[in-house]
């Protein structure tokens, strides 16, 4: 058993060995300049979803700052309170006016005392027991109190009002999230006077990326390009990420200098890559590429002095390869030399992952 782990070892290092001339290594620049020329013609800048820098509508005073730039937050999360005493102060009151139902219960009271007043007289008239005057004026009597009545019912109203008013005053004393995402800046301090519209606060949500592409206007018109149509982005990032998107929008209106149509595409962004990386876009699926994060095969430089066994996958693990386990192993029987044994083996064998040239 120890035989053969330290066979699979020797395999592994003998497949990894670079060549004696090694080929020089393309800068970052250069290895992105010839992928994406391969990949497409198509080059913009990715941008946040959803990105939105805050302000105070009222000046203000910094009281709390329950969030740092790097925090996950969402939707209705509080970012920044200020000092708010006074409008509390102000609400509290206006509550307290709102729930006082003297006024209101005095003013039923007078109607309904005028009311049953009104009534008596009405059965005296009845019986010839009284005067029209005096019928008159429990009428007016009851016609008062009930002016009244309205008067205490529409007060209230206007209190109640007034205290909505003042509730929604108070929301200008913070700061929500707008969306779920992530505080990309925060350039105030507890203490801080801001004056408005003065930002103070930007939140972006990167879990998915839009490019806001110029597109020829030819090639919308002749792929009729439309709102769901599939697209394909390279991302300028280590491996060269594909992913699989789509069109969220594309402009009625083409730029005339330019000859081209903003497209709006639409990208998952699951590991997170930053907004502002450059991007290469295409509109049919690139042939030979893993799609939806993985890196695109024939554009992945391979290890320097290996190349791929026929079949293998990319990632195999050499030290654990079966193969060349055993062409090792039978080298070391026969006192020949591993490495080349296992060279031998490799050709049109698809369980090895690598053999070095």
């Amino acid at each position: 058993m120890i035989a053969g782990c330290s066979v699979a070892a020797l395999a592994g290092s003998a497949l990894a060995q670079p060549a004696a001339t090694p080929a020089p290594v393309p800068s970052v620049a250069a290895d992105w300049s010839e992928r994406a020329k391969a990949f497409s013609d198509l080059e913009w800048i990715t941008r946040p979803s959803r990105d939105a820098t805050m302000s105070f509508t009222i000046a203000v005073e910094v009281r709390e700052l329950p969030v740092r730039p790097g925090d996950r937050v969402k939707k209705g999360d509080i970012l920044i309170r200020a000092r708010d005493g006074d409008a509390v102060a102000a609400l509290v009151a206006q509550q307290v006016r709102v729930d006082n139902l003297g006024p209101l219960n005095s003013a039923q009271a007078a109607v309904d005392s005028a009311q049953v007043r009104y009534d008596r007289i009405l059965e005296a008239k009845a019986e010839n027991a009284t005067n029209p005057q005096e019928v008159d004026d429990r009428r007016v009597q009851l016609a008062a109190a009930k002016a009244q009545l309205l008067n205490a019912q529409n007060d209230l109203k206007e209190e109640a009002a007034r205290l909505k008013q003042l509730e929604e005053s108070l929301v200008r004393y913070r700061l929500e999230a707008p969306f779920d995402g992530v505080v990309e800046s925060l350039i105030v301090e507890v203490g801080s006077s801001i004056e408005p519209p003065n930002p103070v606060l930007r939140i972006v949500n990167i879990d998915t990326l839009w490019i806001d592409l110029p597109t020829p206007t030819d090639l919308t018109l002749s792929r009729k390009l439309k709102s769901g149509d599939p697209a394909w982005v390279m991302l300028d990032v280590p491996g060269g990420k594909v992913m699989q998107g789509k069109v969220l929008y594309v402009s009625p209106v083409a730029d005339a200098a330019a000859a081209t149509r903003r497209v709006r595409v639409e990208v998952p962004n699951p590991d997170q890559y930053p907004p502002g990386t450059r991007a290469r876009v295409r509109f049919d699926r690139p042939e030979g590429a893993a799609v939806a994060g993985t890196p695109v095969a024939q554009a992945t430089p391979a290890r320097r002095g290996v190349v791929p066994h026929p079949g293998a996958a990319p990632d195999h693990d050499l030290a654990n390869c079966i193969v060349c386990a055993k062409a090792a192993w039978e080298a070391l029987k026969n006192g020949e030399d591993p490495a080349a044994a296992v060279r031998r083996a490799a050709g049109g064998r698809s369980g090895a992952a690598g053999v070095t040239k």
